[in-house]
C-alpha cells in the first residue's frame, strides 16, 4: 500500500477505516475497472449505514494503495452515477464533497437492504429519516416494508414533524 506523508490524512483514514462489502452486482459490471468498482462499493457501504461519504481523493488513494491522480481520474468517470454535494464546515479548507450513488436499487437488490442495521436514534426529524430511507430504498412501499419487518414504525412517534 502506498504511504501518504500527510499525517492528518493518514489519521483520518485510520479513524474512518471500516469493512466494506463488495457487492456481486457491482463487481459484475464490465464498464468499470476494479478501482471504480471498489469506490462504488465503498460509497454504497456508507449509504446503507446511513453515513455520509466525504473522503477526499487523497484519503481514498490511501485506502486503495494508489495515487491521488488515479482516484481523481476514476472518480471522474463514475461521477455521473452519483449525487455530489459540497458542504462547507467552516472555511475554504473545510469544504467537503459528499458522494452518494444515484438509483441505489440499480446497484443492489432489495434482499441486501434487509440486512441494513441503522441507528435510528441519530435521526431527529421525520423528514430527515424519510430522506435517508427513500435514498436507500428508492420506493415508499419498500421503505415501509423495511420499517415493518424491523419493527421501526413506532420510532416515528419519537421524532419531531419538522
Amino acid at each position: 500500500m502506498k504511504k501518504v506523508n500527510n499525517d492528518e490524512t493518514q489519521e483520518r483514514a485510520n479513524n474512518e477505516a471500516q469493512f466494506i462489502k463488495l457487492y456481486h452486482s457491482v463487481m459484475q459490471k464490465q464498464d468499470f475497472n476494479l478501482l471504480q468498482k471498489y469506490i462504488i462499493c465503498y460509497i454504497i457501504s456508507y449509504q446503507l449505514q446511513g453515513k455520509d461519504f466525504y473522503m477526499t481523493d487523497e484519503t481514498i488513494a490511501f485506502h486503495c494503495g494508489t495515487s491521488k491522480s488515479t482516484v481523481y481520474r476514476d472518480l471522474k468517470k463514475i461521477k455521473p452515477l452519483m449525487n455530489v454535494t459540497h458542504k462547507s464546515t467552516g472555511g475554504k479548507s473545510n469544504n467537503r464533497r459528499f458522494l452518494q450513488m444515484k438509483n441505489l436499487k440499480d446497484w443492489i437488490s432489495y434482499e441486501v437492504t434487509k440486512d441494513i442495521k441503522v441507528d435510528v436514534t441519530k435521526f431527529k426529524t421525520i423528514p430527515e429519516f424519510m430522506v435517508w430511507g427513500l435514498s436507500i430504498f428508492q420506493s415508499q412501499d419498500i421503505f415501509l416494508q423495511y420499517l415493518t419487518e424491523k419493527n421501526l414504525l413506532g420510532y416515528f412517534g419519537n421524532l419531531k414533524a419538522a
